[in-house]
């Protein structure tokens, strides 16, 4: 490749580079604030072990979100909606009475109902 081709590859690549943070930076803007409203919030899902077979195949896991970041925010393209990641606290008892709290980073999109802190 000659200079030529070479320099204008590199601004083109910088030019890029600046249209996909300003991108990214109204991403933020826009869909930040909705999902900092989140911190705090509990949530309670119905979980399972493999393929379960009868109602008491199930348990509920209870999480509360606990911080959620800007960097957190991201474009799903195979769901063409945006998302975002978190810190949570979430605690279950399991179908075989295997009690369990784990501190873990999880998605939106997985949080289940919203509860009450007392539920």
């Amino acid at each position: 490749m000659t200079k030529d081709l070479q320099q204008k590859k590199e601004q083109l690549k910088k030019q890029l580079q600046k249209i996909k943070d300003l991108e990214r930076k109204k991403l933020i803007e826009k869909h930040y604030p909705k999902f900092k409203k989140l911190e705090g919030n509990c949530y309670k899902k119905k979980n399972h072990y493999g393929s379960p077979e009868k109602p008491s195949d199930y348990w509920f896991t209870y999480t509360k979100v606990l911080e959620i970041k800007e960097e957190d925010i991201f474009y799903d393209n195979m769901d063409n909606k945006v998302l975002s990641r978190f810190r949570c606290v979430s605690f279950d008892t399991d179908k075989y009475g295997n009690f369990g709290i784990r501190q873990e980073d999880s998605y939106v999109h997985l949080l289940g109902k919203k509860i009450t802190e007392k539920e």
